[in-house]
């Protein structure tokens, strides 16, 4: 499964783009460029609670702020928790006044948990190719959402897919797309267009799902966040 689902996917785009087929078979991380658009606002995620999520959540700071006011790539300790040195798929997203302002992630386990999410801030403030990298200006702005992506399990039955709960990759025909969870209560979507949406996010017909050739996964992700902060004097 490694090798064909691409590790790095920009997230809330809901128009039609497609993967070059090579790419679905790379090992590296493959990012894709979705045209930029509109985002519809949501229902905030829930807090930051646990030590893990607030530890996370204050490593995505501090990679902001050295990253977007210095230019520099920040070092966070090793954590003590062997929860955050779990290898996990993760997304980080940006948001500035309700406003998607940038979001990237690995869809595959690929380092551990706190390295992966200071990275992925980095690429969704900086590196986002919907948007111009973020201004130090904006920082204080900022929403932080952090999604940690549960691996990826085969869908058998399409009718299996819990609606606001899974998060679709579909594959086929050299393409390769990705919607989060949150999507589909965003846009009001029930199964069908949620199936039908992935399926375009991959630049292929809406009914490509039934294909006997395409694969299709879903996953879960557990989502928290906060605002931008700057560290205590």
């Amino acid at each position: 499964m490694k090798e064909n689902v691409s590790r790095v996917l920009t997230c809330f785009c809901l128009a039609a783009f497609a993967l070059a087929g090579a790419a679905c078979k790379r090992k590296e991380p493959v990012e894709v460029t979705p045209p930029k658009r509109a985002e519809v606002p949501r229902e905030e995620e829930r807090p930051a609670t646990t030590p893990a999520e607030k530890e996370l959540l204050a490593i995505a700071r501090e990679t902001l702020r050295l990253a977007v006011k210095e230019g520099r790539t920040y070092e966070p300790p090793r954590p003590a928790s062997a929860e955050l040195l779990e290898e996990r798929g993760v997304f980080v997203t940006l948001k500035r006044h309700g406003a998607l302002r940038g979001c990237i992630g690995y869809v595959l386990p690929t380092k551990p948990l706190y390295l992966a999410v200071r990275d992925m801030a980095i690429n969704s403030a900086l590196r986002d190719p919907r948007f111009s990298p973020v201004t130090p200006d904006e920082l204080p702005s900022l929403h932080v959402e952090i999604s940690i992506m549960t691996l990826l399990q085969a869908v058998d039955d399409p009718n299996e897919i819990v609606v606001g709960e899974d998060g679709l990759v579909i594959e086929a025909q050299g393409r390769s797309g990705l919607l989060l969870p949150q999507v589909a209560p965003e846009q009001g979507w029930d199964r069908e267009r949620f199936l039908e949406g992935v399926c375009m996010k991959a630049g292929l017909p809406p009914d490509a799902y039934t294909w006997e050739d395409a694969k299709l996964y879903k996953f879960q992700a557990h989502i928290f966040g906060g605002p931008y902060v700057e560290p205590a004097a």
